[in-house]
């Protein structure tokens, strides 16, 4: 009897035992799972919540993480933060510190892998100063110079390579250009304007449209583009085509073809190696906006009606977007994200963004129109631009901007650049401008993080270089001079060794 009890003792020690046992596993698999999913207990609201993960990066790198004001670790990094609004920053010895508030969702993921660290000590070097020159262009990747000017009523153009930014090792090569191509200087060798249009997406060749003095004290207008690796080739697209030029653009990389806007309204193409012109691709055009090097946007007057529509090579027809009275002013642009197009048309305060894969197929367009999104902004749009990357949308009235994020679903607060002109973007994250007191700013796509870096003349080019070191800029000296400066962005410091 005694033993009898002593095993039914045990029996239930064990099945205790074993009972506890699954429940700690079972609850440590559900923890776990938990975990796996995002979720962590929020001791203020005492609720299990799903997180956000947040991933972080600098330029440079190596800087310390904050989140709420707690130390976390160096960039490259990322962390788990509960919903809701949180302040983050990042600091590197001699930078400017990064700061950055936002509103983080439950289960999304948030990259901060663009913070650009600004030196606090900003030194400026002079590269060159240039006698004689008119006007100076640099090429969008940061790796190259042109300009052009008249020395002794001789025509010439300078090419720089500044891809090297070493101390000294920029190159600059001057040549004297032939006035047998160039219109007007049988009439007279001055009055004559070299201004760069455009440069091809690899930074080779430019447009440039030179005015000169015709007869009868008219101002002649001649499309040139020049190559900075062979510059005695010169293609004069005036003479080739005989088309009376309003806009052009290159079609994407290398002068292969352009796209012409008449000043009659009719858009084509021109290819410039055969010197072929093709048929009217569109009518009544107002303005296009080419991307990459197979469709545009553009703004058209159709019987009585501004037209807003997209046009991609080969398609037979146009794919018309909207249209308006010819009291409204539609601005449109086309890019692609994330593997989708995006087609952005504003007009006034209202701004439509659409998603998904445009098409020539009536079907497939209707699905794409079904995709608008409707945004108010604060401000009737006057301009428009997105980055090279196709993530933010820029609307802007004078100074005043307002950017929208695909990637966030976020439309920014207002932001002033104290003068109203075009911006234009320093990387895919930052944009740049000019002062009144002609110096160069930079500040995020939303207005944050704002910076004054170094002297630019209002009008003027300014760039990042290739390697990410250096800010590139013109301005103009007291005698009238251009002047090309650059200023360090990268002092060498380096936060994992601090």
């Amino acid at each position: 009897m005694y033993r009898q009890r002593n095993r039914t003792k045990e029996l239930a020690r064990r099945a205790f035992v074993y009972t506890l046992m699954t429940l700690s596993l079972i609850t440590l698999l559900v923890f776990l799972t938990f975990r796996m999913l995002g979720y962590t207990f929020n001791p203020n609201t005492k609720e299990l919540q799903q997180t956000g993960l947040v991933q972080y990066e600098s330029h440079p790198s190596g800087a310390l993480v904050y989140v709420d004001d707690m130390e976390l670790r160096r960039t490259s990094t990322k962390s788990t933060v509960l919903p809701g609004k949180h302040t983050f920053a990042m600091k590197l010895n001699e930078y400017e510190p990064w700061q950055k508030t936002l509103d983080i969702k439950s289960d999304t993921v948030t990259n901060l892998n663009y913070a650009r660290l600004i030196p606090i000590k900003r030194e400026t070097t002079e590269v060159k100063t240039f006698d004689s020159v008119q006007t100076i262009s640099l090429s969008p990747n940061g790796g190259f110079l042109m300009g052009f000017g008249t020395k002794d009523k001789t025509p010439f153009m300078t090419v720089g390579d500044i891809r090297d930014t070493n101390k000294g090792k920029e190159k600059f090569t001057e040549y004297n250009l032939s006035i047998s191509i160039l219109a007007g200087y049988s009439l007279s060798a001055d009055g004559h304007v070299f201004s760069v249009a455009e440069w091809d997406r690899d930074s080779r060749y430019v447009l440039v449209k030179h005015s000169y003095p015709a007869e009868n004290n008219a101002t002649g207008v001649q499309w040139l583009v020049f190559d900075r690796e062979n510059p005695e080739k010169i293609i004069d697209v005036t003479t080739m085509t005989g088309l009376s030029v309003k806009q052009i653009s290159f079609a994407g990389t290398g002068a292969h073809s352009v796209y012409i806007l008449q000043e009659s309204g009719e858009l084509r193409r021109v290819d410039l190696d055969s010197s072929t012109i093709s048929s009217p691709i569109l009518t009544g055009v107002e303005s296009f906006k080419l991307y990459g090097d197979d469709r545009l946007s553009y703004v058209s007057i159709i019987d009585g009606k501004k037209v807003a529509g997209i046009w991609k090579r080969d398609w037979k027809e146009p794919f018309v977007i909207g249209k308006f009275t010819t009291d409204k002013t539609p601005i449109i642009r086309t890019s692609r994200y994330f593997n989708k197009d995006t087609v952005v048309l504003a007009v006034g305060q209202d701004m439509t963004i659409y998603r998904g894969n445009i098409s020539d197929s009536k079907d497939r367009q209707k699905e794409f129109l079904q995709t608008a999104k409707n945004i108010k902004t604060e401000n009737a749009t006057t301009s428009m631009t997105l980055d090279n990357a196709g993530r933010f949308i820029v609307a802007q009235k004078g100074a005043a901007l307002q950017s929208y994020d695909l990637e966030r679903k976020e439309l920014s607060r207002v932001f002033n650049i104290g003068v109203a002109q075009e911006v234009k973007w320093l990387d895919n994250f930052y944009i740049r401008s000019v002062s009144a007191n002609g110096k160069m700013e930079v500040r995020e796509f939303d207005g944050t993080n704002a910076h004054t870096l170094l002297d630019v003349k209002s009008g003027m080019d300014s760039v990042l270089s290739a390697n990410q070191r250096y800010v590139y800029g013109v301005t103009v000296n007291a005698s009238g001079k251009f002047v090309l400066n650059k200023m360090n962005m990268d002092n060498g410091s380096i936060g994992l060794f601090n």
